[in-house]
């Protein structure tokens, strides 16, 4: 199948909304690939909970972390975080943290420096076997979180609204996950610290998301249902391009609201 790749260019809206069995209910170029920024983080987050459901790596297991990683360009170049993009939360280099608190930092509030630590807790072979196992076609990881010289040398992670709504879906529905990962998964997604999705909501919905944003790309992926066990959650990914983070927020909100309204009860 072939593979649109969507880079600059004038302003895109994409989406696909999906109801709780993985359905497509309506979606819009929803196969159009973009920029992944933050919300490529759902990948590893589902690459994470299948290796501690095949025993490779446990929750609780403790991890050396450092805010310095090793670029994807080459030649031994160290990337040290943006300070505009660092996590201000994030433990100094050298202390220890457990696997579940890194995965939250991942999430919750969208850690670049914790993301690449898991990257390499993981490596990539086993991003890449996620990847494959779950059919994102359109999903790559080239790179690690902040690593301008690789992105700068063509290495970007993309994907696609269709690809990141299966990769919501896969973590809150139990259909690959156990019942206890599943339940991580839902527990820290509920804790995102930026929706957009989920602010269109009508109060008492459970809700779990993952947004993200970088200059003219700003996508979020959110699913909600009725309680927390999430039953029957439906999944929503709007992907934007071509415009600033108040504007991407907007439209993203804007279509949410227009797509609960169409096809969900309120």
């Amino acid at each position: 199948m072939p593979v649109s790749v969507a880079g600059d260019g004038g302003p895109l809206v994409t989406w696909v909304l999906l109801d709780p069995i993985g359905g497509t209910v309506s979606e819009r170029d929803a196969d159009v690939v973009l920029p992944a920024a933050s919300t490529i983080k759902l990948v590893v987050l589902l690459a994470l909970l299948l290796a501690v459901d095949d025993g490779t790596i446990a929750l609780d297991r403790s991890v050396t972390v450092s805010s310095t990683t090793t670029s994807a360009a080459g030649g031994g170049i160290v990337v040290r975080p943006d300070p505009e993009d660092a996590d201000p939360e994030f433990p100094p280099d050298g202390a220890e943290a457990t696997v579940a608190a890194l995965a939250g930092m991942m999430i919750e509030r969208s850690s670049n420096e914790a993301t690449n630590v898991l990257l390499d807790l993981l490596g990539p072979g086993r991003i890449a076997e996620t990847i494959r196992a779950a059919e994102l076609g359109r999903t790559i990881l080239a790179r690690k979180l902040g690593d301008v010289p690789a992105q700068r040398a063509g290495l970007e992670n993309r994907s696609s609204a269709s690809d990141l709504a299966r990769t919501m879906h896969l973590l809150v529905s139990g259909r690959v996950l156990s019942a206890s990962s599943a339940a991580f998964a839902r527990a820290v997604l509920a804790r995102q610290r930026f929706p957009h999705i989920a602010r269109e909501l009508p109060p008492g919905r459970w809700w779990g998301s993952k947004s993200g944003w970088v200059p003219g790309v700003v996508h979020d992926v959110a699913a909600f249902a009725t309680t927390a066990d999430a039953d029957d959650a439906s999944v929503l990914a709007v992907c934007t391009r071509g415009f600033d983070e108040a504007q991407g927020d907007a439209v993203i909100r804007s279509v949410g609201s227009v797509l609960r309204s169409c096809f969900l009860i309120t």
